[in-house]
């Protein structure tokens, strides 16, 4: 079916539907299956479409409108049970021949990035459903596993990851051949690394930057920075793929003399930090790109390129922006609130090729509904003025963690709290934020596994992002009726999280 070509009946009717599209088509409608293009007929389409270059600058804007519309993840439910065993596998794969159909012909639809961006968040959640189907692969959260650096190496041990999705199209077994000056944009499996993906206005699902870089004595490391290690550091290439990556993106920059002098570049800065402490880079909690004494992942490859193209290669081509309803989230962190580089932007920079995507098949449902939590607590703030108020967590750090965690006390504060080591130079506002933000993840993580779960053993499929928001809307009500009414066991998230203050439930 890959070969066949486009009937000219189907293109007439796609450049019709483009000339009359309208911005409502981007919600989801309502769909009768039996009678319209099942998804696999629908995604053989969109690749028809791509490759024979009907889609151009000029009418791509209001084609992916339409694609966003089609191609949402809840329309995996409609298959039926019967069938969803031999088509998950298919469309998971059709799912990544599009991205990349899509990707290899970014500079010719440069005017769609926000479309497209959109297009691809939805693209990958059809995968990782599907995926989650066929692979039928025992899913866990980050603590269950353990260890990551105990576990198999991602890109390297495929066989026991089920594979990544290459350059051919289809699911790759073989080792991966690294380049200098290769660029990797990764998801941690943690509600920081959810909640990096979906602060922008136009989400991803990935968070972190690894630029690639070759030893002379041709060893492969990663230069990276992490606030646990102070900074910019460099790490063996096993060591760095096993860092709890449960999703990873290659990207190799067309300019391979540029990336090559970026990856040199910031390598041989690592190494002077080590030979002068007073050279070392470190972290940057207020992500502030114009300061290339701290740098965070992103500032990495942002100075590395701009260092090495003398200030021609700036990363990336279009940032993204940030809703003004989550102006609280950056006022406690102290980071400037305003375009962020984040590593979704570099998914769609002409200046990359897009090389590979894998995933860790375990982690699939965790990602997911961290994501939706994630989401759903920024609709809220956004949607329903809702704000982050003090707790008893946020007391805590304010009187006894933060004053006590750079003394000789902190090993027992830490024992008897159960708190986490706080990086030297971590700001209290940053650490009360994430704490929040943890707590609040905590109480809706828990509605959405068990919704998750029943849905598995009723359906076969997870939970859909839409269905996902549905259950945790649910939860908001239900929640806000024992807030008003100052009664019941549920109205503890109101009081961390709302738009009024949440009084105690009352005792009997």
């Amino acid at each position: 079916m890959h070969n066949y070509k486009p009937k000219t009946s189907t293109l007439v009717l796609t450049l019709i539907s483009i000339a009359t599209l309208s911005v409502s088509c981007a919600s989801h409608t309502k769909r009768d299956p039996q009678s319209q293009p099942s998804l696999i007929e629908d995604m053989h389409e969109m690749n028809r479409n791509i490759t024979s270059k009907i889609i151009t600058g000029e009418n791509c804007k209001a084609y992916f409108e339409t694609q966003i519309a089609l191609f949402h993840d809840e329309r995996l439910h409609e298959i039926d049970r019967g069938r969803a065993e031999d088509e998950s596998e298919k469309i998971a794969e059709l799912a990544w021949q599009n991205r990349l159909a899509i990707h290899r012909r970014l500079e010719s639809l440069v005017g769609c990035r926000t479309e497209i961006r959109k297009l691809f968040f939805q693209l990958r959640s059809i995968e990782d459903l599907a995926a989650e189907r066929h692979q039928k692969v025992g899913q866990q959260t980050p603590k269950e596993i353990g260890e990551f650096q105990d576990q198999p190496t991602p890109l390297v041990d495929n066989a026991f990851f089920h594979g990544y999705y290459g350059p051919s199209g289809r699911v790759e077994k073989t080792p991966v051949q690294f380049q200098h000056g290769d660029l990797m944009v990764t998801r941690g499996p943690s509600f920081f690394a959810a909640a990096l993906t979906m602060i922008p206005n136009n989400p991803s699902q990935l968070d972190h930057f690894v630029l690639v870089a070759k030893e002379s004595d041709g060893s492969f490391h990663t230069v990276e920075s992490y606030a646990q290690t102070g900074g910019v550091a460099a790490f063996e290439m096993t060591y760095a793929l096993k860092n709890e990556n449960a999703r990873i993106q290659l990207l190799r920059a067309k300019d391979a003399l540029v990336s090559g002098r970026a990856a040199e570049i910031m390598l041989n800065a690592v190494k002077a930090g080590k030979a002068d402490p007073s050279k070392q880079i470190g972290y940057d909690y207020l992500m502030d790109l114009d300061n290339p004494k701290r740098m965070t992942c992103s500032a990495v490859s942002y100075w590395g390129f701009r260092r090495a193209s003398n200030d021609t290669f700036v990363i990336p081509q279009e940032k993204s922006n940030v809703d003004p309803g989550l102006k609280q989230i950056f006022e406690n962190t102290g980071i400037k609130m305003g375009p962020l580089l984040t590593a979704g932007d570099i998914e769609l920079d002409t200046r990359f090729d897009l090389i590979l995507e894998f995933r860790d098949p375990r982690l699939v449902q965790d990602l997911r509904i961290k994501e939706a939590v994630m989401n759903t607590i920024y609709t809220w703030m956004k949607e329903k003025n809702y704000r982050l108020r003090p707790t008893g967590s946020t007391i805590a750090i304010d009187t006894l963690i933060y004053p006590l965690h750079r003394t000789k006390l902190w090993p027992a504060v830490k024992f008897v709290t159960g708190s986490p080591d706080i990086p030297p130079g971590t700001p209290k506002g940053f650490v009360k934020t994430l704490t929040q933000l943890n707590d609040l993840g905590d109480i809706l993580y828990k509605r959405l596994h068990d919704a998750y779960k029943k849905s598995k053993e009723t359906t076969g499929w997870g939970l859909s992002h839409l269905q996902m928001a549905d259950v945790l809307e649910s939860y908001r009500q239900e929640d806000m009726k024992r807030c008003i009414s100052h009664s019941g066991a549920y109205a503890h998230f109101h009081r961390a999280f709302g738009a009024i203050p949440c009084a105690a439930p009352k005792r009997n």
